[in-house]
């Protein structure tokens, strides 16, 4: 198993998002790979098309590989992202892990690679999804999962959706070869039921950053 941060410095939204003091001193790359420690940090690349975030990665005892720029353009396809990356990996990988910085408070990494030596036989991904339910209008503002005036239901009994912020995901590495993205053709949907941000703006990121710091503190 080798564990990929994809983090790269060019930011547009936030400048310097993935390596900025996020808590205590620490970035959110710093923190992940704080909670990713388990699982050596021999196992862990991080990602980047900036040279100077392997003096980061030898901070902490990880592996740096340099990104293509081209790789980090928001026009580059991402199934090319994906398999460019990928192929910077030890020939002899066999399961990869995709951890995101971008979802501080996911604090689930243990249990889901727990649940996926335990399903991976019948499946050939793992991908982190946040069940919620709330009254849904599509953009005709029609609702899509309870009706208005008599047909209105009560809140508990809302059909469940799903948030997928690409927080974690698991592949065998045929299946990113084969479909190039962070999901393969038969998944076991990891449910996360904690508190989460997924942090794009900068006001994601300050609070993001007081409710970390208030959970780390319990």
């Amino acid at each position: 198993m080798k564990i990929i941060i994809p983090v790269k410095a060019c930011s547009k939204r936030i400048e310097n998002k993935n390596f900025r003091e996020f808590y205590d001193g620490l970035s959110l790359t710093e923190i992940l790979l704080k909670k990713l420690s388990f699982k050596g940090m021999e196992n862990i690349y991080i990602s980047s098309e900036n040279s100077d975030k392997k003096k980061l990665a030898k901070k902490y005892g990880c592996n740096f590989i340099l990104r293509k720029k081209e790789l980090c353009d928001n026009n580059t396809p991402l199934p090319d992202v994906i398999r460019g990356i990928s192929k910077q990996l030890p020939k002899n990988t066999e399961e990869i892990a995709w951890c995101q910085v971008t979802d501080p408070l996911f604090n689930d990494h243990k249990k889901a690679f727990e649940k996926w030596e335990a399903k991976k036989e019948k499946h050939d991904s793992l991908c982190v999804i946040y069940p919620f339910k709330k009254y849904i209008l599509n953009s005709n503002h029609m609702p899509i999962n309870f009706g208005f005036g008599n047909w209105h239901i009560k809140s508990q009994d809302l059909s469940t959706f799903y948030d997928m912020t690409f927080t974690f995901s698991i592949l065998k590495k045929e299946c990113i070869e084969r479909c190039g993205y962070h999901i393969g053709s038969n998944p076991y949907w990891y449910n996360a039921n904690n508190q989460h941000i997924d942090i794009d703006t900068m006001e994601d990121f300050e609070i993001a950053s007081i409710i970390y710091g208030k959970k780390i503190k319990k």
